[in-house]
């Protein structure tokens, strides 16, 4: 299916995806979808038919939560302008149904196959705002397979008065090339981007300095917030409008959307989303997400058995506040220490993988009994630990797991 909803981006404002090839032959070093599929192995879907019917209002099962025109995501997964499409030509029969029927969409990509003929006639037909992923030539060694740097550079040149806006995404964005991609920003303006939409680096293994987020080892959000203060002023200098893609931080940005078309005509998104609600932004669902069983979405998280039952007797309104909830909970975060403090103590009880996952109704005991500095370490939400505590092993608890369970050792998501 070439239109759907992400696993992640179902909290989010922009969560339908559309995604014409699986795989990406970019190859960069820091992909977050080689977690999720196979990126060298790039193969073409079928999905204009899929995207047409989408756009004539003929929703599935994950998609008939949203009745309006909501704007979708194009390259959530893989690049669209990737060089097989001057082969396949996927993208350009997508490119065809956009540039008929007007439909908004946000594309991201790094391929300079969107500035060639036939593609940048189609896209000045097109609602569409582009989003060209760049931060640095320090990133040209990290992104082996894609265009360099100076060269989609050239492309905002190119694609400014071709589309609605073009949007300079840096995602993933390095604390370590501050200076560089600050020295880039007059740049971007002078080629004609209309902004700047900022996300930090995501780490699988941690690492001193970072804190567990989740899954995923990221960086302190005081030091993130730095970053982005001086990114921010740095656009507002050059008349670029800036973006906060990270969500704890989102609301640093010009607008909470941060594919940077909040704010356009026609490009209305799902302002009823869990990083809304967490952000202390008012969100109303419509009527629509008020019925029982528009949450199938959301299987996209929820992979234990029974889940399809589960959510066909939620609707996407209550499932999206419980998810929120759950959110809020899972993204405390923890120094590396504190993880470690924690799945050496659960270790230390002598409970075992079995009994961890039977009791939590997860497949986590790998993570919660993971004792190896830089692994997959987690401390359970407050939820699994009650769970937990059922176990004749976990009687007796020290006072300082219970701190790091439940909030004495940590701050809280914003």
């Amino acid at each position: 299916m070439g239109v759907e909803c992400g696993s992640q981006a179902v909290l989010c404002e922009y969560p339908i995806r559309l995604d014409t090839y699986s795989g990406c032959s970019h190859g960069c070093k820091y992909c977050f979808a080689r977690t999720k599929v196979d990126i060298e192995k790039v193969t073409m879907k079928n999905c204009a038919k899929q995207l047409r019917s989408f756009i004539e209002g003929k929703r599935t099962a994950v998609t008939k939560w949203c009745d309006w025109k909501i704007p979708l995501h194009w390259g959530g997964l893989s690049d669209p302008f990737q060089p097989i499409e001057r082969k396949a030509g996927a993208s350009l029969e997508c490119l065809k149904v956009f540039a008929e029927t007007g439909y908004p969409v946000i594309i991201s990509t790094k391929g300079k196959l969107i500035t060639d003929e036939p593609y940048i006639s189609l896209l000045r037909k097109c609602n569409a705002v582009v989003q060209i992923s760049m931060v640095c030539s320090s990133y040209d060694k990290m992104e082996p397979g894609a265009p360099t740097f100076e060269e989609r550079l050239s492309m905002v040149s190119k694609l400014a008065g071709n589309c609605r806006r073009v949007i300079v995404r840096a995602q993933p964005y390095i604390t370590g090339v501050k200076r560089e991609f600050l020295a880039n920003i007059p740049r971007f303006a002078e080629a004609g981007a209309y902004g700047v939409t900022v996300e930090g680096m995501k780490f699988k293994r941690g690492k001193k300095g970072l804190v567990k987020v989740r899954g995923d080892f990221c960086y302190p959000e005081d030091l993130l917030e730095a970053h982005y203060a001086l990114i921010r002023d740095a656009c507002h200098d050059n008349g670029l409008a800036f973006f906060c893609a990270e969500n704890r931080l989102r609301p640093m940005g010009d607008s909470t959307a941060c594919c940077g078309c909040g704010d356009l005509p026609g490009f209305r998104g799902n302002s009823f989303n869990a990083v809304s609600m967490l952000n202390g932004i008012e969100c109303r669902p419509t009527e629509r997400m008020r019925e029982v069983g528009t949450a199938h979405c959301f299987k996209a998280i929820h992979q234990s058995p029974g889940s399809t039952s589960m959510l066909a007797k939620e609707s996407f309104a209550s499932q999206m506040v419980k998810e929120a909830a759950v959110y809020e909970r899972e993204t405390r975060y923890h120094t590396e220490e504190e993880t470690l403090a924690f799945t050496r103590w659960l270790k230390s009880t002598g409970i075992r993988a079995k009994e961890v996952n039977e009791l939590t109704g997860t497949q986590m005991a790998s993570h919660y009994l993971c004792t190896t500095p830089g692994g997959q370490t987690a401390v359970p939400t407050e939820e699994h630990f009650a769970k937990l505590r059922r176990s004749p092993k976990l009687r007796n608890v020290p006072d300082y797991i219970l701190r790091i369970v439940y909030g004495g050792g940590f701050r809280r998501y914003r």
